[in-house]
């Protein structure tokens, strides 16, 4: 058996895959180093792993991660998958790579990743030959929830939202200006907080206002990441991501605005991975 990972700050996806092909699912929360230490993540998969498997039957794990991209952060996740499955090989790579593999497998193409936090790269159906920098929420992951979440509170608590916005917000949400800033400056995972105020932006895209702001992030995040690419407007882009997925037609809008054609979007790319690995594994016995 083999099992497959895609991990985001936000949550992580894994399928268990059986030597008949067979696929079994399950979820725990982000497993990005920047975040957790490997005895979480040890603990996080051995919490959340389906009772029927073993943990020393997997044989090979295949981890696609956000963070996972120095030689430290990728040893403290070797690590937490390693106190697990000690009879496993283990493979790590970015959450990018495994977007390129689940999206367009061994053909080439521009791929981005619009969730809790975004990247983007050129794929040559091999390997990611040009990326943009990962600046994570602070510096840098336009069009990202943490971001989309970030524009949002920052309008808030500044009093710049339209009177209906903000009584809209009040009424959604159960919380003061305090907590926010508890969320954003004093817990854990403040990218993952501000993220989930996202939810505001897709219930309300019927307003104006709201529909200028995520479009102005998303021209943003073409601005920063995709047309910098040389020929960027000759190859097909292939997004994933919930937040791609919840905003596509305003994505698709702004990908239009620089001649960029966008030919899929694809919330988790779990599955594609999944099918990467049963057409490119003899595990169909």
């Amino acid at each position: 058996m083999i099992l497959i990972a895609d991990s985001g700050s936000s949550k992580t996806d894994f399928n268990i895959i059986d030597a008949k092909g067979k696929i079994s699912s399950f979820t725990t929360s982000g497993l990005s180093p920047f975040f957790v230490n490997s005895n979480t993540i040890s603990y996080e998969i051995k919490k959340n792993y389906p009772e029927n498997f073993l943990l020393e039957d997997i044989q090979a794990v295949f981890f696609y991660g956000a963070g996972c991209s120095s030689e430290d952060r990728i040893g403290i996740v070797h690590k937490g998958l390693n106190n697990c499955f000690k009879n496993a090989e283990i493979e790590i790579n970015t959450d990018l790579y495994g977007a390129a593999l689940a999206t367009f497998g061994n053909s080439e193409g521009l791929v981005a990743i619009l969730g809790t936090g975004s990247n983007s790269c050129y794929w040559d159906g091999y390997n990611i030959i040009q990326s943009s920098p990962s600046l994570g929420y602070i510096l840098g992951d336009e069009g990202s929830g943490a971001v989309l979440g970030k524009v949002l509170l920052t309008l808030l608590l500044n009093g710049e939202l339209p009177p209906e916005l903000e009584s809209q917000f009040y009424n959604t949400y159960d919380i003061s200006q305090n907590d926010i800033l508890d969320g954003i400056y004093r817990k854990e995972k403040p990218n993952s907080f501000m993220a989930s105020f996202t939810y505001f932006w897709v219930e309300n895209l019927h307003h104006p206002y709201v529909k200028y702001v995520v479009n102005n992030c998303f021209l943003r995040f073409f601005e920063k990441n995709i047309i910098k690419y040389p020929d960027y407007d000759k190859y097909q882009l292939r997004c994933v991501g919930s937040i791609a997925h919840y905003f596509n037609d305003i994505l698709i809008e702004c990908a239009l605005a620089y001649n960029i054609k966008i030919d899929s979007i694809v919330r988790q790319p779990i599955h594609g991975l999944s099918k990467y690995f049963l057409e490119k594994m003899d595990i169909r016995k």
